[in-house]
């Protein structure tokens, strides 16, 4: 039987004596499955099977694909997505805040850039503004560009967690686009964009269909 070369370090289980293989194969099958991708139902049943995370460690915990760092922790390898397959739920009024759709489940003490193209629509022109929520000891700083109120041109406002947005409607479908940082604190949890009419009509304002959003992992 071939052994392992130094550099791939995998101790086959070649062991003259039968007694000793089971010991061998589970040596050999802890090492491999170091280095394969680690199946898990969620994070709890990651945090409970994976005890001692080692750095490079690939995981995947029924949602997001994740690397261990030499904290270790786990940060996800591909972005955040989140997307509108249908329509959202319409509003008529300056008070009732729904949600868009878009949503992100964050992890404490992580960094993300990120971005969002909200295709809004409103039957009779009305405006629209948004607000965030999210978990406590969330911070952000991003951009938002759309009409200003009562404004005719593309503006860019400045903004941070608990800013409420507002942008000039149309008759006609338009665009609203987000970009900045996330930075989580020590508290897991959802990141939520909402929206209704910053001046209240009675005709109907949504987020269509296709409007997304992303989050990249970057601390």
């Amino acid at each position: 039987m071939p052994t392992n070369t130094a550099d791939q370090q995998i101790p086959l289980p070649v062991d003259a004596d039968t007694a000793d293989n089971p010991t061998a194969f589970t040596n050999y099958t802890g090492v491999v499955e170091n280095r394969l991708v680690r199946r898990y139902t969620n994070d709890a049943d990651r945090t409970a099977r994976d005890t001692s995370p080692a750095a490079g460690e690939i995981t995947y915990n029924g949602t997001t694909m994740d690397w261990t760092d030499s904290v270790p922790r786990y940060r996800e390898i591909t972005p955040l997505f989140s997307r509108l397959t249908s329509d959202s739920a319409p509003v008529n009024n300056s008070t009732t805040f729904a949600n868009t759709g878009i949503s992100f489940p964050v992890r404490a003490n992580a960094v993300y850039d990120f971005q969002n193209r909200l295709l809004c629509s409103s039957a009779t022109g009305p405006d629209i503004k948004f607000q965030w929520t999210f978990p406590a000891g969330l911070t952000m700083n991003y951009m938002a560009l759309g009409i200003a109120v009562a404004g005719s041109a593309l503006t860019f406002q400045n903004a941070i967690q608990t800013t409420v947005p507002a942008f000039e409607g149309s008759g006609s479908d338009f665009t609203v686009l987000f970009q900045g940082l996330v930075i989580v604190g020590g508290t897991a949890g959802t990141l939520l964009l909402q929206f209704t009419q910053n001046s209240a009509v009675a005709s109907n304002t949504l987020i269509r269909a296709q409007s997304y959003g992303t989050l990249i992992r970057v601390a």
